[in-house]
């Protein structure tokens, strides 16, 4: 029996390059994670929904509060 419900895997990139590559970036990043999940015992019958959110939505600043670089949240 497969567990109810999908699971969503969300890809992120940071501000550097392009935001169209760093769309495809970010979707290629939640294939990658979907494929290696997909193989694992207990997870393998589960679905996936794919997206990536390139640099639109981080989960850290990549600036600082005065608009400098923060490599440390990048």
């Amino acid at each position: 029996n497969a567990p109810p419900g999908e699971v969503a895997i969300i890809g992120h990139t940071d501000s550097k390059g392009d935001e169209k590559y760093n769309v495809r970036l970010s979707e290629a990043r939640a294939r990658a994670v979907a494929a290696w999940l997909a193989q694992q015992p207990g997870v393998r019958q589960r679905s996936f929904t794919i997206s990536g959110r390139g640099e639109t939505d981080p989960v850290a600043p990549n600036s600082t509060e005065f608009g400098a670089d923060d490599p440390a949240g990048r």
